[in-house]
């Protein structure tokens, strides 16, 4: 595929592209750069586009792979992050210098996390549950309860931080 054939099919589908990477990604810069990166797979590979009947379907799909791809990654960095800044945790009053006291406090803080949990009430709580212990993305709790995937974000969203509320003391 030479480079004008390439423009006149590829170039003014960037739209519907950038739409779908935003959906997404719910950020401008982020589905920006999924966009640049789409346009550079598909420039490497064009001696294969001539056998793509629809472009606007073949690109909407690497798009949405490669956003999924990212949003996926950056979860992981993120539970990653969360499980080393829990290892770290420590009572803001007193340093701990046993590790049985450090075990204590751990207990301690994972007692009132669940106690938080159960005290939320139930489609909350079945959310946060679904999603903090089960570990269930939002399409999941979706299907599985019935709600809006924008419903679930707002309660996970309310859960977390009353949570952090009850185990600021922890911290």
């Amino acid at each position: 595929m030479e480079k004008e054939e390439f423009k006149r099919a590829w170039l003014p589908l960037s739209g519907e592209f950038y739409r779908a990477a935003y959906c997404i990604l719910e950020s401008e810069q982020e589905a920006r750069d999924i966009l640049q990166d789409l346009y550079v797979k598909l420039w490497n590979m064009r001696g294969s586009l001539q056998n793509i009947d629809s472009p606007l379907a073949y690109g909407t799909r690497v798009i949405r792979n490669m956003a999924l791809d990212r949003v996926r990654s950056a979860q992981y960095r993120m539970r990653k992050d969360n499980i080393v800044a829990m290892d770290e945790i420590s009572p803001s009053n007193a340093p701990v210098h046993s590790p049985v006291e450090r075990g204590m406090i751990e207990k301690q803080m994972v007692l009132r996390l669940k106690r938080t949990v159960e005290q939320m009430q139930e489609p909350q709580r079945s959310v946060m549950r679904m999603r903090l212990f089960d570990d269930m993305d939002y399409g999941e709790i979706a299907r599985k309860t019935g709600l809006s995937q924008i419903n679930i974000r707002v309660m996970v969203s309310r859960g977390k931080r009353r949570i952090a509320e009850a185990i600021r003391e922890y911290l």
